[in-house]
This record gives structure tokens, C-alpha cells and sequence, in this order.
């Protein structure tokens, strides 16, 4: 076998499973070395550049170091004043393509005249570096002479800096060992406009090179979610190969064990920030670098300090229904936090509160605190610091309605779980906690209503404008994806913009079509575009639940438009009836024709996207596998928002 060493790296960059390895090294073992001549800078006589020609011409391989080109970046002229230009050889609606914002690779000009074959300007690539790989565009043309160039982006993709000290100048690119892997006359088939749609491109001319597709890389921006015991998946091993990084032992398997729980807690432990054994936004930030975050929760985490008890069961990861609150029938807080810590009391809490409002943790949420007998297993527990006879101090009562609506928020539970140790099974005559604090319930109910739901800042739509409640095929699905109020904003001007830009629609449209498969193609194209607003927006989950080649989604087919709005409805998109309401732009519309599907006849005959509503009664102008603009001979019967975007009533 050739190249074996080139496989193995790029195999596991882009995290190829044994059988995709293999098929990639068959197409190395029948490379062509073109050329050994190209330096990666003018007059060098060693470490010339390899380059290959793979699968007879329709890709090159090539390993060079990446010198760092700023061409094309509005302020060039600052930033390389020695040899920096304002135009690329690539140019986009007759706009250079700007290297501070899209990953490029550069080619020296007379590439094909010298070996009969070459990228076209626009074709795609994937550069990998360290176990660091990014799609890229060929955007550039450089000197005869030189090979091995990247955009300020592209180096910035692959961990390399290139700005000085205070980024006012480009002084560095990246040392030879980056791999060029570029798919030869890929522009056919269109030139994405942004980052995101060559990174989607370039995952799929790698697929259509080797018949599979290369696992996700680590992303610029939180994924949406909390990551903690318990979870499985890609997101999961990227946080383990970061933690490796920082010198932590752990199978990059994608399993949220115990293992790499404690990393996460001696990471957290190591960095000074909130204890729990869980990568959620300020984790995520401190692991992967500023700029990465996009906060998950609409309520801030209220100060706290840590200390933690030895009194509590290591968990996997359980479903949270309840908050208990208790008092300690004492004042003294640190006497309090003492017992709680003391391994021969044999009891514990999640949280206790002071009379002057501090907050100390005990135990992480995620595992199980020893407060509340037989009701242990699916709730938080909270400690107020009172005497008998005691009612909360101000602070002590602001602090744990702040602390309450976190928990709320953060875990999505309902506020009915708030409760009190006596009112819960089993306990009704065990013990008198909370005290006088609560004498009942509905007391309790009362002050999380009065205190806590304000401060929860969610978007709800009532109850009686759900539309979909209508359709059979979604009344009964869970939103158990549902999207955060941040994710939801982004992915709504994605779709707009996406809406607004033919160019754009028409890529997305595009990358549905191929291949063909399904019964209905607008649900197909449908799902790319939906795809394709999600990566733009950054929310990866929402963009891999609607990937063309996930045929299965919750028993039903991504293929069919049933199958589509089942998807949406999971995260939290709403139906609204367009007699009722005024489509906006960008929205997800449903025909009036309604056809019979396994016993039922609740199915829409058409599923695209409305750029205008053009009132009732009346043909509105979408935008879908037949055309970005016209208008189709059916009406809109319905429409389907994320959460929290409202249209207006009519």
C-alpha cells in the first residue's frame, strides 16, 4: 500500500470508521506523483511540495505548508501592505472574495499549463492540519513558482494564527505537513456563496469522490445544547479529543461516561468556573476559545460558590421533574453547609441559601443529592436557611426565585415541579420541612407565580393559535427538540436572508436534488433548505436532522412532506393557519391540497417556501424545487413558524 501515513491522517481528522479508510486508500494506492518540483517558497531546494493525482484526474492531493493570503479582505492595504490586493481571480457577483470571511486556497498560475490538469476557479477542497480539517474554495491565483497558500480564514480553520500580537498585521501561515485534498472541476455543479455552503459543498464532492461523507468537524459556534452523563455522539467525541488536547487521558469514543465527566470536573475545577460535570455555554467557551458561544438560556446563572459533599450517588444521565425546597432549621449557614458536607450525616442538597442571599453548591445537579426520601431520583434540592417560625429575608427570597427560574430554564422542567419536601409522596407526615416558609402546595405555586415566571424570559404562542394541532400527523409529536429562544432568532434570519437571496435558495435547492429519492422532491428540497438555513445559522443539530441522506426521522421519511413537518414540530415550530394569520417571509407553507396517507387525509399535497403572502383567496409567490419565484396554482392552507417568531392576525 502507498501512502499509508497520508491515509491514516487524513482518515482520522475527518473520523473515517474502517471501511471508508479503506476506501480511500485504494484511491491513494493508485495515485500518480505529478510532481515533486514546487517549493513552498522561492529559491528552497528541500522540502518540496508532493503532489497527486488521484481517481484519474478528478481530484489532487497535495502537502505543502500554507502560506497566509489576505487578497480580497476590505482592508488588506493594513494588514499586508507589502504585498496584499483587493481583487481575487475568483470574484462572486463581481465582489473579490474576502479572506478574513471564506476558507480559499490559492494555485500557482500555471499550474495546468505545466501538468495538463488543474482546479477551475471555484472548484472545492478539504485542508487538513493536525487533526484540523475545513472545506475551502479555489479563489486565488498566485506565482508560478510558489504552492501551499491559504486565506486568513482557511488558516484560521485549521488552529494557525497569522495576526500579530494586536491583528493589525499578517506575519505567519502555517508549517509544511497541511494536505490539500481538491476536487477537480467541482464548480459545475455551482459556487457557494459563504463559509457554510462550502463547508456543506465540500463534504459533498468528497462523497461523491469516495462514496461517503467525512464526520463533522468541530464547530465555530456552541452547538445549542448541553452536553453531559449520558450523552452519545460526534459533539461528545470533539469534546473528548479537546480535553486530550489539554493533556486528559480518554477514549475519543463519543460516550459521556464517568471518564470523561471527571475531565470535564477537574477541567472546570482547573479553570475556576461553575462545578457540575457538564459542558454547557461557559464550559464550551472556556474548552474551545471566545467567540464560540451562543447562550442556550434566556435566565443568567445567579452567583454561587461550590462546595462540595461527599453525600450523593454518581448518576447517568436522568430525566428532571422536580425542585424540592427545605430549610434548615437553623440560621447558620456554614453550619448548615458543614452537616450537609459531613460524610457521617449521610444527608445532602443540591444548593443552600443564606439569609444574606449567598448560594452554595453541594452536589452537581446531574447526580442525585440524599435529601428527600423515595423522591431522590428525579429531583434538585434546595436548602433555605431558616429557624423554625422563620420567613425568608428579602435577599434570601430574590436569590432563590432567581436560582429556581435558572434550574427552570436550564433543564426545562415545568414550574409545577416546584414543591416542598412535605408535600411530596411519602413524606406527608415524616417531617414538617419547608418549615413556616410554605405552609402548603398551592402557597408554593402562588410565589413561583408571582416571582419566578417573570423572570423566565420565553416567546410562547397561546395554546389555541397551534395549528398543527389540527393535522393528525403532528398533534401527538413532542417539541423535544425544541429550539432556544437565541438559536430559534438565528435560524429565523438565516431562512430570511436565505428567502431573500435567489443565488442562495437556488444552491440549497440544488444540493436536494442530487440524489433523487422519495416520493415527494419538494419535501426533499425542502429539507436541504431547511439544512442548509441551519448551517448557516451555526444550530448544527436542526441542519443534521434535516440531511438529505437521513431518510428515517421518527418512523416516517424525510422524503415525504408529512415526514418534514413531523421534523419541524419536534423543534418547537408552530402551524398557523393562513385565514387566521399573515405569512411572513421565509416561512415553510403548506398547500391547501390535502391527499389520503395510511388511513389518513391530513397530508399536504406541496410543501415549500413563501416569499410573499398575497392575502386569502389569492396565489402566493414561493419558492421551492420548481422555481425561486412564482406562483403556483394551489393556495396556501397553512404555514409553520420556529418558536417564538409570530406573524401578525389578520
Amino acid at each position: 500500500m502507498k501512502y499509508t501515513d497520508i491515509v491514516e491522517e487524513i482518515a482520522r481528522t475527518l473520523g473515517l470508521i474502517f471501511s471508508e479508510k479503506e476506501k480511500l486508500q485504494f484511491l491513494f494506492n493508485d495515485a500518480e506523483e505529478i510532481s515533486h518540483e514546487y517549493a513552498y517558497r522561492p529559491g528552497e531546494k528541500k522540502g518540496k511540495a508532493l503532489i497527486l493525482k488521484l481517481a484519474g484526474g478528478k481530484a489532487l492531493y497535495v502537502c505543502a505548508d500554507m502560506d497566509t493570503d489576505a487578497d480580497g479582505s476590505p482592508r488588506v492595504r493594513k494588514i499586508d501592505p507589502d504585498g496584499g490586493q483587493s481583487g481575487t481571480s475568483l470574484e462572486i457577483d463581481g465582489y473579490p472574495i474576502n479572506s478574513e470571511a471564506v476558507p480559499f486556497f490559492v494555485m500557482p498560475m500555471n499550474f495546468k499549463e505545466k501538468f495538463g490538469i488543474s482546479p477551475t476557479l471555484g472548484d472545492t477542497g478539504i485542508c487538513i492540519y493536525r487533526n484540523r480539517s475545513s472545506g475551502a474554495i479555489f479563489a486565488d491565483q498566485g506565482p508560478n513558482y510558489l504552492i501551499g497558500e491559504g486565506s486568513i480564514k482557511l488558516v484560521e480553520n485549521l488552529g494557525g494564527n497569522p495576526w500579530n500580537s494586536d491583528k493589525t498585521r499578517i506575519i505567519r501561515g502555517i508549517n509544511p505537513g497541511v494536505h490539500y485534498l481538491i476536487f477537480v472541476n467541482s464548480k459545475k455543479d455551482g459556487i457557494p456563496a459563504d463559509e457554510n455552503g462550502i463547508q456543506l459543498k465540500a463534504r459533498k464532492d468528497f462523497r461523491n469522490l469516495t462514496g461517503f461523507e467525512p464526520e463533522p468537524q468541530p464547530v465555530q459556534e456552541y452547538p445549542g445544547r448541553a452536553f453531559r452523563k449520558g450523552d452519545v455522539g460526534e459533539y461528545v467525541r470533539i469534546i473528548q479529543h479537546r480535553l486530550n488536547e489539554l493533556g486528559y487521558d480518554l477514549v475519543e469514543d463519543g460516550i459521556f461516561g464517568p471518564k470523561t465527566k471527571n475531565a470535564v470536573v477537574a477541567f472546570q475545577t482547573s479553570k475556576e468556573i461553575d462545578i457540575d460535570g457538564i459542558v454547557g455555554p461557559q464550559t464550551w467557551k472556556t474548552l474551545f476559545g471566545e467567540g464560540t458561544v451562543i447562550e442556550e438560556t434566556s435566565v443568567k446563572k445567579p452567583d454561587m460558590i461550590w462546595k462540595p459533599s461527599p453525600n450523593y450517588t454518581d448518576t447517568p444521565a436522568r430525566p428532571l421533574k422536580r425542585i424540592i425546597l427545605h430549610y434548615t432549621t437553623s440560621k447558620n449557614f456554614n453550619g448548615g453547609v458543614s452537616w450537609l458536607c459531613d460524610p457521617n450525616a449521610g444527608v445532602s442538597s443540591h444548593f443552600v441559601i443564606s439569609r444574606e442571599g449567598q448560594i452554595a453548591q453541594l452536589v452537581r445537579v446531574t447526580d442525585k443529592a440524599w435529601h428527600c426520601y423515595l423522591n431522590n431520583h428525579d429531583s434538585i434540592g434546595i436548602e433555605i436557611c431558616a429557624a423554625p417560625g422563620d420567613e425568608m429575608t428579602s435577599i434570601q427570597g430574590k436569590k432563590l426565585a432567581e436560582l429556581v427560574a435558572y434550574l427552570i430554564d436550564e433543564y426545562k422542567m415545568s414550574p409545577q415541579g416546584v414543591t416542598g419536601h412535605r408535600f411530596t409522596p411519602g413524606n406527608e407526615t415524616r417531617t414538617d420541612c419547608p418549615g413556616s416558609l410554605f405552609q402548603s402546595y398551592e402557597e408554593i405555586q402562588n410565589w413561583v407565580n408571582d416571582n419566578v415566571l417573570p423572570i423566565i424570559k420565553k416567546s410562547e404562542i397561546p395554546v389555541e393559535h397551534e395549528g398543527y394541532k389540527l393535522l393528525v400527523h403532528t398533534r401527538d409529536v413532542k417539541d423535544d427538540l425544541r429550539l432556544s429562544e437565541a438559536d430559534s432568532k438565528k435560524l429565523w434570519e438565516a431562512l430570511v436572508a436565505q428567502a431573500s437571496n435567489k443565488n442562495d435558495f437556488n444552491y440549497a435547492v440544488r444540493e436536494g436534488e442530487m440524489p433523487r429519492w422519495g416520493n415527494a422532491q419538494c419535501a426533499v428540497t425542502t429539507s436541504s433548505v431547511l439544512e442548509h438555513a441551519g448551517m448557516k445559522a451555526g444550530i448544527h443539530h436542526f441542519a443534521a436532522a434535516f440531511n438529505r441522506e437521513r431518510r428515517e426521522v421518527n418512523d416516517t421519511h424525510l422524503s415525504l412532506t408529512h415526514g418534514v413537518e413531523i421534523q419541524l414540530r419536534r423543534f418547537g415550530w408552530h402551524y398557523f393557519l393562513k385565514k387566521d394569520f399573515a405569512a411572513l417571509k421565509g416561512s415553510i407553507g403548506l398547500m391547501a391540497g390535502r391527499y389520503s396517507f395510511a388511513g389518513s387525509s391530513d397530508h399536504s399535497g406541496h410543501i415549500y417556501t413563501i416569499l410573499e403572502d398575497r392575502g386569502i383567496g389569492r396565489y402566493d409567490i414561493i419558492a421551492d424545487n420548481g422555481g425561486y419565484k412564482h406562483e403556483y396554482i394551489y393556495k396556501t392552507d397553512g404555514f409553520w413558524l420556529p418558536p417564538g417568531i409570530l406573524p401578525e392576525k389578520r
